[in-house]
């Protein structure tokens, strides 16, 4: 099996650290940085083959966008090139309806109360993305 690289995007340390654990002790080589300015510089010089995209990033840069904003960006500029997983903290009220119809996400994350909610569940999910992009 090849190594699959994964990028991470969100602004919370802790949160980059569990995913990036969990996913590098599957395997997967993973990226993981804070703004989408950092998300950029890696997009532009590697491929990537999923990416997680927090909803809502914050940082110091006031030229930096949000994570939907990011999103659209990446549908732009880059297609169908990968599946992406949007993780959000908040609630899911009406964002799976509206980011799936608008950029075709198939994939919601909740992170709730500071963990996963269920990390067998999110490891199936990665493999299962990943073996459908394999297969289209």
């Amino acid at each position: 099996m090849p190594l699959h690289r994964i990028l991470i995007v969100d602004d919370q340390q802790n949160w980059r650290d569990v995913i990036s654990s969990l996913l590098a002790s599957d395997g997967y080589e993973v990226n993981s940085v804070a703004s989408t300015a950092d998300a950029w510089r890696l997009l532009d010089n590697k491929s990537f083959d999923i990416a997680i995209l927090d909803v809502r990033l914050v940082d110091d840069d006031p030229f930096d966008v949000q994570g939907i904003e990011l999103l659209e960006q990446m549908k732009t500029r880059l297609g169908d090139r990968f599946p992406i997983v949007i993780m959000t903290g908040y609630s899911f009220e009406g964002l799976e309806k509206n980011v799936s119809n608008r950029y075709g996400v198939k994939a919601f994350l909740h992170k709730g109360s500071g963990k996963l909610r269920n990390i067998k569940e999110f490891r199936s999910l990665i493999k299962n993305l990943l073996a459908n992009a394999e297969n289209d």
